[in-house]
């Protein structure tokens, strides 16, 4: 054979490369890619193209569901670009090969099919014969769709294909001159002075038979067989033979046909008789002359010879071809010209008599009743009577074949009635076959007596009549009904017919059947017999109601989680179940639209859908998937858990569930906000911790540079040098101690005498400092107001804020020209818009009162917001870094807040919010304690610092006290339980080793509640009293304190004392 030939397979053998099919003489194409392709481990296939409408697919080995898959995409891209789809085609596969395939790669396989467009049917040989059974009960059920025949071989699957393909097979056209000949693929040779035509499409090659033909001197078919013939295999002789005459174009036929048979093997007489009829029916249409077979056996030969009385033209048995080619050339010729009349000579019969005794003990040798054929080959082949040898060895040969087949059937009839008996005596469904004349019972299984106590005699006797009447009332219409409709079907509706219903036991009770009818019809075509089987599904039923109650509790379940749940199959993502809570958000009546459509509102599938994460590269689930999600249409959040299950029908479906966790994405925003805050707070909290320490410690020891420096002036005359280098000295630690104040500000800790306060007016009085002050960087300008601008706070911190906050503003621009307004309002402040102020504590909802200081300056990047308030940060080369971290203090000593709007290079605006006050606030001046210039008496003072204790002594004494000193608060009761008696005033610091100011302030007064205490601290006096707690003390002095500001604390406490 030729690399153009390609390969086909019949029923359970190979297929043997040819370039044409053999039934339909329709072209075949195939591809290297096509041809025993695997997919998995155990399963295979070959796929070939047969003309333009017909695919051809071989499948062998055992189908996973995943090979399913693969096997159907390479097919369907074979239907893309080799069928011609639009004008319908049809599939065929030889299951010969097939050793199985699973239940969910077969569910698969059956929905792939009748989701394919343009395919007329399909059409299946070489199957199982379970395979038959259930496509014949998937017809029944009408679970297929499409038209599927089960068929024989190849032969009747192509014809079928053919058919419903609606085109006709392909007949050579019919050739005659030599171009013709090359252009259908026609060869020309000259042998041994004989033309002969060969052409590489005649040839056959079927299962176990092949075949060869060459015409020679276009008037004798010459063909070779090779194999056993079949009785299937005559069909396609037959038409080979007609594609050969029209190809040569002999429309007369062929005066001879000459067949070798060298390689050929005995067939049975079923395909020798369709063979001879084969043959009458072609010299009926194209008469001929002579049959010649030549390299036969003596069977073959024999049964050529019995065949000449039965054959319409001459059948010869010849050596080898040429002597077969010479028959023909001799007897063709006397056929057609010469015809005689003259009888054969008679034979002699004394010369005849030995050859008749020895036919007849030929004959009498043989046992007619035993299997076994006599060889003939002991009668020489030139007895004149060998043929007859060879006749009567050949009948004994049928003769045998034929008992053979009769011991068989009666051997199989007696086994199948024994079979029939069992399934009667064992089955347990209700068998029967009721004669529809009169209503009898031919026949009806025992297990009637097992399921309604009935037997089948009495079955029988009761009749039709007698099965109506344990029927249920309630069935008995449609059971009636049934009946009579099975007797109205056609001829060509003989499948089975199934009704269900009840009927009654012995007991009473009544019990589910599913009845199944089958007609049998007479010679005559007409309705003869019903057969049936009565099978008991009480339990089925049971089961079903079961099935359904469970599925019902299973919904209500489903339907009761307010969470979205629904089923979708993982290739087209159509919804098969929602449950109520997503019918109630998404619309009722939504299965069979896609997921994507309902969820998303996407015409395509989501880009990030999840679907292909559900299952493994095997095709199985792979766990479960869980992720978070912002939902387009509903705008809120889910959560989503997603998995692969196995559905009801054996698919595997996406199973997913989303739960609403838009209010847990609102918590988790405002816990990060919260926890944003309290890291500002605490922040604010470590920092003011840590200003407050040092503030406390730089006033320790400003104490001692101006108390030393007031003592020294004290001694040196006005105007001398050393005065004026006392006075520089004195301002430069005056302003280190303004620095401290600043310090012990921006953490809340000053003293504020708080009043009555208008905004506006207060704003007034210093818009023309504040102009002065930037005249030359910048313009001024403040915005007129409707606001009262009315607020409880003091005055001096509030031109302070304001002070600071233009100064910030102008010392921030640089060379910026720069416009500054000013503007008092007033708003409600709900707790979102209070939650968003600097220094992020809890304020009060209510009416706040607010200043804003806006510029048009370089503005400030997110960086620099979120370490504008930290102290001794700045961006200005001049700067401190404490003028916007007072103004936080301040705000937070007024519970007030702080806002800033900043982009870079779009200016900065700050904005300060008063809590709004309309009362006028009690008058909190104190009355000016008495100057006493010189007091008498004994001092007890108590500090940690030695420079301080020192300076401390030196200014009591200059005031004309005795005084004691203590480092700490047990030296200092120990001092004093020693000179109780003498003092009169006890001067102590807050923060002191071993013992501090809040124990030693509670065991002074336990000794002597009368003692006046005055506590000297570096922190504020609100700060210090906080530390002190409970312990009562008569007055408080912040460090750095001068003498004056000592002997008018100790004058106000004395003063007291006195009263």
């Amino acid at each position: 054979m030729s690399e153009t030939e390609l390969t086909h397979r019949t029923h359970r053998q190979s297929i043997q490369p040819v370039m044409v099919c053999p039934t339909t003489g329709l072209p075949v194409k195939s591809r290297p890619e096509w041809t025993d392709r695997r997919f998995g481990k155990r399963y295979r296939l070959t796929t070939r193209v047969v003309g333009d409408r017909i695919l051809l697919n071989q499948p062998s080995g055992h189908a996973e569901l995943k090979d399913i898959i693969d096997s159907l995409r390479m097919t369907d891209a074979v239907v893309r670009e080799h069928i011609d789809a639009p004008a319908g085609y049809v599939h065929v596969s030889d299951y010969s090969g097939m050793l199985g395939i699973t239940r969910e790669a077969r569910t698969h396989y059956i929905r792939h099919m009748q989701r394919r467009e343009n395919m007329l049917g399909l059409v299946y040989f070489g199957v199982s014969p379970l395979f038959s059974f259930m496509i014949k009960i998937a017809k029944r059920l009408s679970l297929v769709k499409f038209n599927v025949r089960i068929v024989k071989d190849y032969e009747d699957a192509m014809l079928a294909a053919i058919r419903l393909a609606g085109i006709e097979s392909i007949a050579a056209p019919s050739v005659g001159p030599p171009d013709q000949l090359r252009a259908a693929g026609i060869t020309e040779h000259d042998e041994e002075g004989r033309h002969i035509l060969r052409c590489d499409r005649w040839h056959l090659s079927l299962d176990g038979y092949s075949l060869a033909v060459e015409v020679i001197d276009r008037r004798i078919y010459h063909a070779v067989s090779s194999g056993t013939l079949r009785a299937h295999h005559v069909a396609s002789v037959a038409r080979l033979r007609e594609r050969v005459r029209r190809m040569v174009g002999l429309d007369e036929g062929f005066e001879a046909i000459v067949t070798g048979t060298a390689d050929a093997h005995n067939s049975d007489p079923k395909a020798r008789k369709q063979y001879m009829a084969s043959l009458k029916q072609w010299h009926d249409q194209y008469p001929m002359a002579l049959y010649v077979f030549y390299n036969a056996n003596w069977f073959i030969r024999t049964a050529a010879m019995l065949a000449v009385p039965f054959m319409p033209f001459k059948v010869k048995v010849a050596r080898d071809r040429a002597g077969a080619l010479a028959l023909v050339d001799r007897l063709v010729v006397s056929f057609q010209r010469v015809a005689t009349d003259d009888p054969p000579p008679a034979p002699n019969a004394a010369d005849a008599a030995p050859v008749v005794h020895q036919l007849l003990e030929y004959i009498g040798d043989i046992d007619w009743e035993r299997h076994g054929i006599p060889d003939p080959d002991h009668v020489d082949r030139a007895h004149p009577f060998r043929p007859v040898f060879d006749a009567i060895a050949l009948i004994k040969g049928e003769l045998d074949a034929l008992l053979r087949e009769r011991h068989a059937a009666e051997q199989a009839l007696q086994a199948s009635q024994q079979r029939f008996d069992e399934v009667l005596k064992h089955s347990r469904d209700i068998l029967f076959k009721r004669d529809l004349k009169n209503g009898a019972y031919e026949y009806v299984s025992n297990a009637i007596s097992d399921l309604l106590g009935i037997s089948p005699e009495t079955a029988g006797r009761n009749g039709f009549d007698g099965m109506q009447a344990v029927v249920h009332p309630e069935d008995l219409p449609r059971f009636l009904t049934f009946n009579r409709e099975l007797l109205k079907a056609a001829e060509n509706r003989d499948a089975d017919h199934v009704i269900e219903y009840r009927m009654r036991d012995r007991q009473g009770r009544y019990r589910w059947f599913s009845d199944s009818h089958a007609i049998i019809r007479d010679a005559a075509g007409k309705p003869a017999f019903v057969i049936g089987s009565n099978r008991d599904i009480t339990d089925q039923k049971d089961a079903e109601q079961e099935l359904k109650a469970s599925h019902e509790r299973f919904t209500t379940v489903l339907d009761s989680v307010r969470a979205h749940i629904y089923v979708a199959d993982m290739e087209n993502h159509e919804i098969l179940f929602m449950n109520q809570a997503m019918r109630d958000d998404f619309g009722d009546n939504r299965l069979g639209d896609r997921c994507f459509e309902i969820l998303r509102d996407n015409t395509a599938v989501c880009p990030d859908c999840t679907t292909d994460k559900l299952l493994d590269a095997d095709g199985q689930p792979t766990g479960i998937s869980t992720w978070e999600g912002l939902n387009p249409l509903k705008n809120r959040w889910y959560l989503y858990s997603a998995r692969a299950i196995r559905w009801v029908d054996g698919r595997l479906v996406r199973l997913q569930i989303a739960v609403d966790i838009d209010r847990i994405k609102s918590l988790e925003s405002e816990r990060q906000e919260i926890a944003e805050r309290l890291r500002h707070t605490r922040k604010l909290e470590a920092v003011s911790t840590m200003a407050g320490g040092v503030a406390h410690n730089f006033n320790n020891l400003l104490m001692v540079v101006l108390g030393n420096l007031e003592l020294m002036r004290m001694s040196v005359r006005e105007g001398s040098s050393l005065s004026r280098r006392i006075d520089a000295a004195e301002k430069s630690a005056q302003r280190a101690a303004d620095l401290g104040t600043l310090m012990l500000t921006y953490v809340g800790q000053t003293r504020i005498i708080p009043q009555n306060v208008n905004l506006n007016n207060t704003l007034s009085e210093m818009v023309d400092v504040l102009k002065t002050t930037v005249a030359e960087k910048a313009t001024l300008t403040v915005d007129a107001s409707d606001s009262p601008g009315l607020i409880h706070a003091d005055v001096s911190k509030v031109c302070q804020v304001i002070t600071s906050l233009v100064t910030n503003a102008v010392e921030a621009s640089a060379d910026h020209p720069l416009e500054i307004r000013l503007s008092v309002g007033d708003q409600h402040c709900d707790a979102a818009q209070l939650s968003r102020l600097a220094p992020g504590e809890d304020l009060p909802e209510g009416r706040y009162v607010w200043l804003r200081v806006a510029d048009n300056g370089r503005g400030m990047d997110q960086e620099t917001l979120e370490k504008v308030f930290d102290p001794f940060f700045t961006t200005k080369f001049t700067g401190r870094g404490l003028g916007m971290a007072a103004v936080m203090g301040i705000m937070r000593a007024h519970r007030g807040g702080i806002r800033i709007d900043s982009r870079p290079d779009a200016g900065t605006a700050v904005s300060v919010y008063f809590p709004e006050r309309r009362k006028t606030a009690p008058d909190t001046s104190g009355t000016p304690a008495s100057a006493v210039s010189k007091r008498r008496g004994t001092v007890l003072l108590v500090d940690d610092e030695p420079l301080v204790l020192e300076l401390g002594k030196q200014m009591l004494v200059f005031m004309g006290f005795d005084v004691l000193t203590a480092k700490d608060g047990l030296e200092a009761l120990t001092v004093f339980q020693a000179n109780r008696d003498r003092i009169r005033l006890a001067v102590l610091d807050v923060n002191m080793p071993r013992m501090g100011g809040r124990e030693t302030v509670e065991r002074l007064r336990s000794a002597d509640a009368s003692l006046p205490l005055l506590v000297a601290s570096g922190f504020t006096e609100s700060q210090a009293r906080e530390k002190m707690g409970r312990a009562r003390v008569d007055g408080y002095l912040k460090k750095p304190f001068r003498v004056e500001q000592l002997q008018e604390k100790i004058d106000a406490i004395f003063h007291s004392t006195d009263e």
